[in-house]
């Protein structure tokens, strides 16, 4: 907004919040980086930027505005959002409240656990941290978490803001944010599987019930100092606070082949976690009086800390072929955990050029975390109704050290028509960990070596026509949760185990975009193209006992790669006063799982073509029809009896009409046909929602609407995974 950050860096949270009379202009543009801004020379790093001018009479003054409702079935909404800008000074704050699936202020994305938590576990992209809520990809598909991310299940929401940003003197420029989030995602699920062994296959069913509650505070501060014409220091530190409550009911059952009982039982988890994370980067910024010729420091620090608990208790059943009890086991136990990490990063680049429009950038770093980490784990004693029995097997303490030191050098020219680069980074990484479990410890060592090449390309026909090629490689580390030999029976018939002796993965990416737009004549033709080859991916090693209960470990594998590409013109129709576009895209993907020590190649295919028609008969009437259909195939070099192959169409039309007298209509409707899946999953869900309203006060400053959502009450989320060792 003007030119300054707006609540961080998500343009829906200034698009969403700030009023449409209150924009002059909106500009949109590639962003360079900081690095090709200091250096004059691009270095294909931008970043697609929306910056809404202000127009005058609000550039200084008070406006805002307030939005509440209520429903039936105990449903409200409601935010805020007042700015009050002056000059070079900009104060807004925002508040948002709802039980709708609403989503509010789009930084509640960040916010939620699912990805702030993520960023925190990376911390400084060494695979570890400790504010945990580990979702596995099974966890999350019991939580419903998979495709539908925040509307899964019913959530209750509540967030607040404040962001301030000034010029203070001549050389300071300070930009500030805090938010306040407290998330609620309540969930049903039901999962049916069928496994996969080497010779038959098995069946999985599940149903589980969550209610997990967050509570988060984020305050981010940015300042740049300008020491002089040449120099500047940038100062970024960021802290967060972090309370989490969970809980889930689950009962579950597997059948053999045949469909008769192998195990089943149920298990109540609970677990509470709170913890910090801070972080601060310290950016020294120098040009020299030759064009290009610059030097830039930059040292980043990072404090991360956690305390939890949780208890298990747990009932489960098995049984003979014939279906008499074999067994049953019980589990009821507390645990406490903690861990903390503490690391720094520092990076020199220095920039000389070579020729005028040449540029040769060299580059060293040292970046280094310690991560501790500890469980503990008692048991119930049934003698004095207290849980002091220490269980040695589920308890541990683990420290983790992970470090790398790199050097690299880098050419970058630019001409008229087109750009290149082209570098080499090595890199050579340090792994140490130690385990405490019980009595005994286990020492982790491993030393990575690796060349790490980088090429870009890019050549611009026109100012709106370009094409960009490029490839990269980059290593991703074992987490700490991956290395632990400890077992995690959170799920008692699905325990996870660490593997001490993984080893790092190594990623090749080539990407390329063509970008053909024709502004004047509103037609466009954008091409995309992305393929991913990993060495050493970390995959699952699954083992099902006897009784049915299945231990997955990770391993190293070869031969993983992921291909997608997509296509999209759009065009404008006259007769129909508006524009078509057709898109498609395209899917390959190949992995591999292990079961009972065999291997299991999967391979799945998708195809999916989509037209989509947004029409504007008059001013004041919008109408938007889209039809799609997405075809998956998938194959498995273990049994290919179970190959299986599936279809989802979608359908989707809107309008929005500006009736007389200032009334608003708006409908939507979405139809998903699921065919070609097992008994139970081929449902068709029909999605309609729409509203009326009211413009009302001086200036139609306030507006009266009522709405209604899902009309049919038909709405169901429905998803399949093929890419593991079941469908």
């Amino acid at each position: 907004v003007d030119g300054k950050e707006f609540f961080g860096n998500d343009p829906k949270v200034a698009s969403k919040n700030l009023p449409a009379d209150a924009i002059d202009k909106v500009q949109v543009y590639d962003k360079q980086s900081d690095q090709a801004q200091l250096t004059g020379f691009e270095d294909g790093n931008t970043e697609k930027t929306i910056n809404l001018k202000l127009k005058k009479d609000k550039k200084k003054g008070m406006f805002g505005k307030i939005n509440a409702g209520a429903g039936n079935k105990e449903r409200y909404e409601g935010k805020f959002n007042i700015n009050s800008f002056k000059g070079a000074r900009q104060f807004s704050a925002i508040g948002m409240g709802n039980n709708t699936n609403a989503e509010g202020f789009s930084f509640m994305d960040i916010l939620n656990f699912t990805g702030e938590l993520a960023r925190m576990q990376r911390g400084m992209s060494n695979g570890g941290g400790n504010i945990n809520i580990n979702i596995s990809g099974d966890d999350a598909a019991a939580m419903g978490m998979n495709g539908g991310g925040r509307n899964s299940g019913i959530n209750t929401a509540w967030g607040g803001g404040l962001n301030y940003n000034n010029i203070i003197g001549t050389k300071l420029d300070f930009q500030s944010n805090y938010f306040y989030n407290r998330y609620n995602p309540n969930s049903e699920s039901h999962i049916q599987r069928q496994y996969f062994l080497p010779d038959s296959s098995y069946f999985y069913n599940q149903n589980s019930f969550s209610n997990n509650l967050s509570n988060n505070h984020r305050l981010n501060l940015n300042m740049l100092y300008q020491l002089d014409s040449m120099n500047s220091i940038r100062i970024i530190p960021s802290f967060s606070f972090q309370k989490t409550s969970n809980r889930s009911q689950t009962d579950y059952q597997t059948l053999s082949e045949n469909k008769t009982l192998t195990n089943d039982g149920f298990s109540n988890n609970s677990s509470n976690n709170e913890g910090y994370t801070f972080r601060n980067d310290i950016i020294w910024r120098k040009k020299f009086a030759r064009k290009g010729r610059t030097f830039s420091l930059t040292l980043q620090t990072t404090l991360n800390e956690s305390d939890g608990d949780g208890s298990l208790s747990s009932i489960n059943s098995f049984y003979t072929p014939n279906g008499s009890l074999l067994k049953r086991d019980t589990l009821n136990q507390l645990n406490t955990n903690k861990g903390d990490l503490r690391g720094f990063n520092a990076r020199a680049v220095y920039t000389e050029p070579l020729w005028k429009r040449s540029l040769l950038e060299f580059s060293a770093g040292r970046n280094s975390s310690k991560n501790t980490s500890q469980k503990i784990t008692h048991d119930y004693n049934k003698a004095n109704g207290k849980y002091d029995q220490l269980n040695s097997t589920l308890s541990n303490d683990f420290e983790n050290t992970y470090s790398y030191t790199s050097g690299g050098i880098r050419i970058r020219t630019q001409k008229k028509k087109y750009s290149y680069a082209a570098g080499l980074s090595w890199q050579q990484a340090e792994l140490e960990g130690k385990i405490i479990s019980g009595n005994k410890d286990s020492i982790i060592s491993k030393t990575f070596r690796n060349f790490l090449p980088n090429a870009r390309f890019q050549y611009n026909f026109t100012k709106f026509k370009s094409l960009q090629l490029s490839y990269n490689t980059s290593t991703n580390q074992p987490s700490m949760s991956q290395l632990q030999p400890v077992p995690d029976n959170s799920n008692p018939l699905n325990i996870r185990l660490g593997n001490p002796d993984l080893k790092q993965e190594f990623n090749h990416s080539i990407m390329a975009h063509l970008n053909l737009l024709s502004p004047y004549r509103n037609k466009n033709l954008f091409m995309f193209f992305n393929m991913q080859a990993t060495q050493n991916k970390i995959v699952n090693y699954d083992t099902l006992s006897l009784l049915g209960v299945k231990t997955t470990r990770p391993v190293n594998v070869n031969g993983v790669y992921n291909i997608n590409s997509s296509i999209s013109y759009s065009m404008p129709v006259k007769f129909l006063k508006g524009t078509v576009e057709l898109s498609s895209n395209v899917g390959v993907f190949k992995t591999k799982q292990f079961i009972n020590k065999a291997g299991n190649d999967i391979k799945t295919n998708s195809f999916g073509p989509e037209i989509r028609f947004d029409m504007n008969p008059t001013e004041k009437l919008n109408i938007a029809i889209g039809a799609g259909i997405n075809y998956n195939k998938t194959s498995y070099s273990l049994q290919s009896a179970l190959n299986t192959h599936y279809l989802s169409q979608n359908y989707d039309a809107s309008v929005d009409w500006e009736m007389p007298k200032g009334f608003f209509f708006s409908s939507d409707f979405g139809y998903t046909i699921n065919s070609q899946r097992a008994a139970g999953f081929n449902t068709k869900v029909p999605l309609w929602n729409a509203s009326i309203s009211k413009q009302v006060l001086k200036f139609n400053r306030g507006e009266i609407k009522f709405s209604a959502k899902d009309l049919l009450n038909r709405n169901v989320g429905i998803s399949r995974n093929t890419n593991n060792n079941y469908i």
